[in-house]
């Protein structure tokens, strides 16, 4: 892993990874205080999650996570780290 982000300087990929590791404290608190549930089911509820069959509790899921990862960036953005 080493060699591949900071020797061959192929970092693209984990700009996702450094998103979430800025604010990794403050990531757990916004997914697990903000009703981001809700929202999920708000947004995927109905005819998409009849898309999903047995799989829309995964996808319900997976939406949560990219909520709580766009409170994350939308952090990054305007530069606002907290730290401990």
């Amino acid at each position: 892993m080493h060699q591949v982000i900071d020797v061959c300087k192929y970092q693209k990929w984990a700009f996702p990874l450094v998103v979430a590791g800025r604010n990794a404290l403050f990531g757990f608190v916004v997914i697990a205080c903000l009703p981001l549930d809700s929202l999920a089911v708000r947004l995927t509820g109905g005819d998409i999650a009849a898309l999903f069959g047995q799989f829309d509790r995964l996808f319900l899921v997976i939406v949560q996570l990219i909520l709580g990862w766009m409170v994350l960036y939308w952090m990054y953005r305007r530069q606002v780290f907290i730290r401990l």
